[in-house]
């Protein structure tokens, strides 16, 4: 019974952390997506925006399209599933 209470106090634990980033999202307003991850990048992109110290949507959008594509190992594909994933939740980078 002792690893079972250790089991749930983790699982617990990581549902109080999911939930309180959701709570801080909702309270922004950004609920929907706030978080890079959850625009369903590939692997590929998702490092290279990292490597950038993009690591959440407001970052990101914060971002110029000249910005993206001067991005180093980031190709037309990666562009292009950038635009689509923000264009598909109404998004878009900032303009110039």
């Amino acid at each position: 019974m002792y690893w079972l209470g250790l089991v749930l106090g983790t699982i617990g634990r990581w549902l109080d952390g999911q939930l309180k980033r959701f709570w801080i999202g909702w309270q922004q307003g950004s609920y929907q997506v706030s978080f890079l991850k959850d625009l369903g990048l590939t692997t590929r992109t998702f490092n290279v925006l990292s490597k950038y110290g993009i690591t959440s949507l407001r970052q990101l959008l914060a971002q110029t399209e000249r910005e993206v594509t001067g991005m180093r190992n980031l190709g037309e594909t990666g562009q292009r599933e950038i635009l689509l994933a923000l264009e598909a939740r109404g998004l878009s980078l900032r303009s110039e």
